[in-house]
């Protein structure tokens, strides 16, 4: 609890000072008033007690003990609200005023007989002065709470017995109440007019020193321009005085100060940073990360945008860094275009005007821009844009870009090398295998690419695409050109396991978790630790399944079924499906979470229908493949045979292609596969083709032109991810720059835009 305020503690002591006199005076009156009103009580009860005691006497005399009870009845009528009585003869009571049973409290006690009676020894009752020896008075408290002044009034000194009488005080505490309550109304009255009082007192009087707490506030919170206003009484005009002056001394050495401390942090910053840099690119070979990180070091030099051109001498290629990606432009427009941009000028220019691709598209969008070339042992290797307004950028940020760039001039060379030098043995190598797969048309060069992009990173790709297109041998490149290569690359096929078997298959489980459990079991994640996981048909795994599948994801933990122990695993997840799962989730047959935790990288596996160009391959390294595995010469596929394959529609992709020619090569007599050899649903397939009657649906997309398959690809990508550019290129494959231009070329709008 925070401490009050001056204001609250002065209202306070107010509250409390009336509050505690009214209770004060209202205690004193109380008690005389209270005391008054049992004096009268005592009068009056002596009064009545003395009147009726001579009666009874002689009633009592003659034996006339009903006289005695009517007598008593005509006092109380029997109500005990007002009082009661009671004649008490030897220890005995021969009449009373109650209706029934007389209260156990007011029992006299038993005595011998003959003896005169005596009244009860009591610590509730007292003799006092101005009344007949032997008469008694005490307060007598019944159960239900009553109170009653009871006097005790000796008949004939005893000898005719005890009349006791008592008189409700039912009276004299409602009074005593009242007073109370209007005791207390009074205070309320009286506090809230002090109160208001008080506040008007304070708001006039504490109104200067209110405005100089406020004030000392703010300076404290770093305003060093607050000032008051000096008014006031004398002590508190000087302390107004006192306190502008300092403030205009303290603003003024603050601001000094703080100029000095800018200028010392930004020489440190810059410093630093060039270290960081230098210290940082020294250790990267690959260019793409390079391209990656120096933006994200540089915003905190200068925070405007970025991009950057690299320049590949050796096949006239521009390459652009935007965003995280990069992207090459081949093409002699590209090249000479950033060759009249950097070529025989300053190190360091302003210009305007620049444009895609060579620009991104926020820093084409700044009125100027300015260029920082990248030059090492005289040979320009690329340059920074900066994208800004027409003021400029300041000089010293400009100064500390230009100092970073030609200390890591020497990286960014060695990076371009060292491309060079990988395109050279990727050509040795040779194009049409990459790690297994086999392509060479412009979808499997992108899909190539992606996976080389993806493998060094631990991030969750998600592979789709038709059944029979290479979904795991996707995976299985990614996780042999990653780290993980030499770790275990687990398989888990989760259309193979029932709901029931496909939980204990993943997590393992304990001994005597369920019926047949005869010994712990370690799960398919536990044997990955290290490595990579690959969960194939990731969109049949039930609701129970993903939500336990989506805490391994999150936290690679989990406990082995029967079991309460907590395992970390360290693996990577790659899925593969051939469901929609975006789909899926919009119907709630997948969890949203899960699927956005599966989506991390997509990579979209084309069907075989989609690059035919790439079927004469396949099917040559398949029959070679066959015919290694039984020792026979390898068929050949005629040309008419494989005109007929690049006309089927396959829809069952690469698998598919490769039982239909083991088949054939199987059932061939003369070594070479004609049109005859074909199984029968190719051939007719071919014929419905080539009479212009559309067969099926899939025969429809097949005979499109590769042009309307590109505009239908990157409408579907573009659709897929809500017509993000970015997100579309990245799940074609292909780089930002690639997908605006291919978007102009086949008139792809937004659905706003068109």
């Amino acid at each position: 609890m925070g401490k009050l305020s001056l204001k609250a503690t002065v209202l306070l002591a107010m509250g409390v000072l009336v509050v505690s006199s009214c209770l004060l005076t209202a205690f004193i009156a109380a008690e005389r008033y209270s005391q008054s009103l049992e004096q009268a009580l005592t009068r009056h009860a002596r009064s009545i007690t003395q009147s009726l005691a001579g009666p009874i006497a002689e009633m009592v005399l003659i034996n006339d003990i009903i006289g005695v009870q009517r007598l008593l009845d005509t006092q109380f009528d029997r109500d005990i609200e007002q009082g009661y009585a009671l004649l008490e003869i030897q220890g005995r009571v021969y009449a009373h005023t109650f209706e029934h049973r007389m209260p156990d409290i007011l029992l006299p006690p038993p005595v011998k007989t003959g003896e005169p009676h005596e009244a009860p020894a009591d610590a509730g009752m007292r003799e006092e002065k101005g009344v007949p020896a032997g008469v008694v008075e005490r307060i007598v408290t019944l159960s239900n709470g009553r109170r009653y002044h009871e006097i005790a009034w000796p008949l004939l000194d005893g000898h005719a017995g005890v009349l006791r009488m008592g008189f409700s005080q039912r009276d004299i505490d409602m009074r005593i109440s009242q007073l109370w309550k209007e005791t207390a109304g009074l205070t309320f009255i009286i506090l809230l007019l002090a109160l208001i009082a008080g506040t008007l007192w304070l708001r006039r009087v504490g109104r200067p020193l209110a405005a100089l707490s406020r004030a000392l506030d703010s300076v404290g919170r770093g305003n060093l321009t607050t000032r008051v206003a000096v008014y006031g009484q004398n002590e508190v005009a000087v302390m107004a005085r006192a306190f502008n002056s300092m403030s205009e001394k303290l603003e003024g050495t603050m601001l000094s100060m703080e100029a000095q401390a800018a200028a010392l942090h930004r020489s440190h910053r810059q410093l630093r940073l060039c270290n960081d840099i230098v210290t940082a690119f020294a250790a990267l070979d690959g260019l793409e990360i390079m391209a990656r990180r120096l933006p994200d070091y540089l915003s905190d030099i200068a925070p405007v945008p970025y991009c950057l051109l690299f320049l590949e001498h050796d096949r006239n290629c521009v390459v652009t860094a935007q965003g995280r990606a990069c992207t090459p432009l081949f093409g002699r427009d590209a090249w000479d275009s950033a060759l009249q941009l950097l070529e025989g000028r300053e190190n360091v220019f302003t210009t305007s005007g620049l444009k895609e691709p060579l620009a991104s598209p926020e820093v084409s969008a700044c009125p100027c821009q300015t260029v920082v070339c990248i030059v090492h042992e005289h040979v320009l290797c690329g340059a920074l844009i900066a994208g800004h307004g027409p003021k400029g950028m300041d000089e010293a940020d400009l100064a500390a870009l230009a100092l970073v760039l030609n200390q890591i001039a020497g990286s960014i060379s060695r990076a371009l090398r060292y491309e060079k030098e990988s395109r050279g043995q990727r050509l040795h190598d040779g194009v049409d295998n990459f790690n297994g797969m086999l392509g060479r048309s412009s979808r499997m060069r992108a899909i190539f690419q992606r996976i080389a992009d993806v493998a060094s990173s631990d991030a969750t790709v998600l592979i789709t695409g038709e059944s029979g297109t290479g979904k795991e041998l996707a995976a299985r490149a990614i996780h042999n050109l990653s780290g993980r290569r030499e770790k275990p690359f687990v398989v888990i096929n989760c259309a193979a396991y029932p709901e029931s078997l496909l939980e204990s298959e993943l997590f393992g489980y304990e001994k005597g978790a369920f019926t047949g459990a005869l010994r712990q079991k370690p799960g398919r994640f536990e044997q990955a630790d290290g490595g990579t996981v690959f969960l194939d048909e990731i969109g049949e795994i039930s609701p129970v399944a993903q939500v336990r599948l989506l805490r391994v994801l999150q936290t690679r933990q989990f406990e082995r079924v029967g079991g309460e122990e907590t395992l970390t695993v360290n693996v990577r997840v790659l899925a593969a499906t051939n469901r929609d799962l975006a789909a899926e989730v919009r119907k709630g047959q997948f969890r949203e979470d899960l699927y956005y935790r599966l989506d991390v990288i997509s990579l979209v596996m084309p069907p075989l229908r989609d690059r035919p160009g790439d079927l004469p391959l396949l099917a040559r390294h398949f029959l070679e493949s066959l015919a290694r595995r039984t020792g026979r010469q390898p068929c050949t596929l005629s040309p008419a045979a494989i005109r007929l394959l690049m006309a089927y529609d396959w829809p069952g992709n690469v698998r598919e292609l490769e039982n239909m020619l083991e088949q054939c090569a199987t059932l061939s007599r003369h070594g070479a596969i004609t049109p005859a050899d074909l199984p029968e649903r190719m051939r007719v397939f071919n014929v419905s083709g080539a009479s212009g009657r559309p067969s099926s649906i899939s025969h429809s997309a097949a005979a499109q032109t590769l042009e309307d398959k590109e505009a239908t690809a990157i409408r579907e990508a573009l659709e897929h991810c809500a017509w993000s550019r970015k997100d579309a290129a990245a799940r074609l494959g292909i780089g930002r720059t690639t997908l605006y231009s291919k978007m102009k070329r086949y008139g792809i709008r937004p659905p706003e835009a068109s």
